[in-house]
């Protein structure tokens, strides 16, 4: 089973405020992001920055705010993907927390990732069998 997770990172903000540069940001994802509208589920962090940039650019689609230990644990982040019936998923959080779930790719460096721009993963899922 495969699925696509588009990780985002949060808006420029200011003392956990977006900015006049953050919605700027949120207005270009809006407007030039053609797969937008293919997203059937948004998780998000729980942090305020991330939750509004996440309500600014998804304010129709479904959303579920991911609990602090859920990336904590990389398998159970993947699990919860793994067992959702979407397979177009958008994650938004912040840089470090972005990164820590792109790094699951071995292609992948960590480093400053720009603001409201849509990182594509693609997710392979294998069942396991008990034979």
């Amino acid at each position: 089973m495969s699925k696509s997770l588009f990780c985002i990172r949060n808006a420029h903000s200011l003392n956990k405020v977006i900015t006049t540069k953050g919605f700027k940001q949120i207005y270009d994802l809006n407007t030039q992001w053609e797969q937008k509208k293919d997203i059937e589920l948004v998780k998000t962090d729980l942090d305020q920055v991330s939750y509004n940039t996440s309500l600014s650019v998804f304010h129709d689609t479904p959303s579920i705010i991911l609990d602090k230990a859920c990336l904590k644990k990389s398998n159970t982040f993947y699990d919860f993907l793994k067992n959702r019936d979407e397979c177009i998923i958008a994650y938004v959080g912040n840089n470090e927390n972005v990164n820590k779930i792109k790094s699951s790719d071995p292609n992948y460096s960590k480093k400053k990732l720009s603001h409201c721009y849509p990182y594509l993963l693609e997710l392979v899922f294998h069942d396991s069998c008990n034979n």
